[in-house]
């Protein structure tokens, strides 16, 4: 079922992907499926789900759950992060600002238990903490997120990865929001050399790219699924 949920939430079919995790929902609390990470990682997922359709209310009830959840388990810092930076990024599109920050600030500082300053995770969390400076016009502390996030995906993913062209994007948007028409149009024009340059990449090249890619973490993981 989390296949098939999984592929009709890529080609958008919310429609057809939210029955299918409500069902895999109803195993959970029914007890035929109870392995709390597992449900977490489910409420979320639908919570996601939700957001994309603009439920935000849903969403917010579903990630508090996830959340509930990780909050009796241990070892799952990682899971409880990553659901922090969720609902912290649906809270800033409803602009409730304060709270949203709170809860990236928090996601934050576990990320940075986990995995120290300096891993390629940390700069998803300072990119949400990016754009909502951006959306309050706090072009300073937003330059400041996407930089910091720009220098961990050159050095751990490579100047070529495609997330790393689009933040680089983004902190082109934040120098463009702040007036600074010529920084923003230079960096526009490194974005679109690097994807020229990126469609040209070999496979082996593409492979050798992610060689600094820690262990562990969403980016460890993509990896190691890459290579099996």
């Amino acid at each position: 079922l989390n296949n098939l949920v999984v592929l009709y939430r890529l080609y958008g079919k919310f429609s057809l992907a939210e029955p299918l995790y409500e069902r895999i929902l109803g195993l959970h609390i029914e007890g035929e499926h109870s392995e709390p990470r597992e449900a977490a990682q489910d409420y979320a997922n639908l919570a996601l789900l939700h957001a994309a359709q603009g439920k935000y209310d849903q969403a917010e009830q579903g990630l508090k759950k996830a959340l509930d959840l990780l909050d009796k388990l241990e070892d799952v810092a990682a899971d409880k992060a990553w659901t922090l930076d969720q609902l912290g990024e649906i809270l800033v599109q409803q602009q409730r600002y304060k709270e949203g920050q709170l809860l990236l600030s928090q996601a934050q500082a576990i990320w940075q238990e986990v995995h120290g300053e300096e891993h390629p995770d940390l700069a998803v969390n300072l990119e949400l903490l990016g754009r909502l400076h951006f959306r309050q016009g706090q072009w300073t502390e937003a330059e400041d997120c996407y930089r910091r996030a720009l220098a961990l995906k050159e050095r751990f993913l490579g100047n070529l990865h495609r997330e790393t062209i689009c933040t680089l994007g983004s902190l082109a948007e934040v120098l463009r929001g702040a007036d600074r028409s010529d920084e923003s149009r230079a960096l526009h024009r490194d974005v679109i050399l690097r994807r020229e340059r990126a469609a040209q990449m070999s496979n082996e090249e593409r492979a050798k790219m992610q060689e600094n890619v820690p262990e562990g973490g969403r980016y460890g993981k993509a990896r190691a699924e890459a290579l099996d």
